[in-house]
């Protein structure tokens, strides 16, 4: 049950990572963070 749940969390900080460096990283190139330009 243990390694179960150890395995969610690791999927889950992998996902939340890959969101956070994938999507921003197509942002950042046209402009800085939270700036309203699309």
């Amino acid at each position: 049950m243990q390694e179960i749940i150890a395995y969610v969390l690791v999927i889950l900080a992998v996902v939340f990572l890959l969101r956070k460096f994938v999507f921003p990283s197509k942002k950042d190139k046209s402009c800085s963070t939270d700036c309203g330009c699309h």
